[in-house]
């Protein structure tokens, strides 16, 4: 019956116009993908922050060769770690590496500005040389723990082995 009403009236009048979705938002697709980037690299950015703190050191490498300059990964890392200390302040090594003393000096005193640069008193963080991060443990034993956790497989909540081969199988369970 549709059918024959819609032979006499014009072919747009026939058409059935989609109904707008109430309390909805359409997101243009460049929008959605800057979003799904962001999503994607916050975790990763977390892991690096993570990292830098721990370890709480500027090394050789985040340095341009033979200068006191740092790189953009050492520019980032000394931000990361002033943000970490402004509260409670602490210490940065800054690990000599194969730096002569006059380089040396002047790469401390690299650092010391930039922490300056981002508000940080020279009296809150002490930066030098020495081992890098927390006390830590003895390359003895960290060896040990390394060949322990090899020789045990990994379980998940449920009991069953993780796969090392990460091809979805499961190779064992309880």
């Amino acid at each position: 019956m549709a059918a024959a009403l819609c032979l006499g009236l014009p072919m747009a009048a026939c058409m059935t116009q989609p109904k707008p979705q109430p309390n909805s938002v359409r997101v243009e697709d460049d929008v959605q993908r800057q979003a799904d980037r962001q999503f994607t690299k916050e975790p990763f950015d977390d892991q690096v922050r993570q990292g830098v703190i721990r370890q709480k050191a500027i090394f050789e490498s985040q340095f341009k060769p033979d200068t006191s300059e740092l790189t953009s990964i050492g520019q980032r890392n000394v931000h990361i770690l002033a943000q970490a200390m402004r509260e409670s302040g602490g210490r940065i090594a800054v690990p000599r590496g194969s730096a002569t003393n006059a380089l040396y000096n002047a790469r401390l005193a690299t650092v010391r500005k930039a922490l300056a640069d981002e508000g940080i008193a020279r009296d809150r963080v002490e930066v030098g040389d020495g081992v890098a991060g927390g006390p830590g443990i003895s390359t003895a034993e960290a060896l040990s723990i390394r060949a322990s956790m090899a020789k045990k497989p990994m379980q998940e909540s449920g009991g069953q082995t993780l796969n090392p081969f990460g091809d979805g199988k499961v190779v064992g369970g309880n």
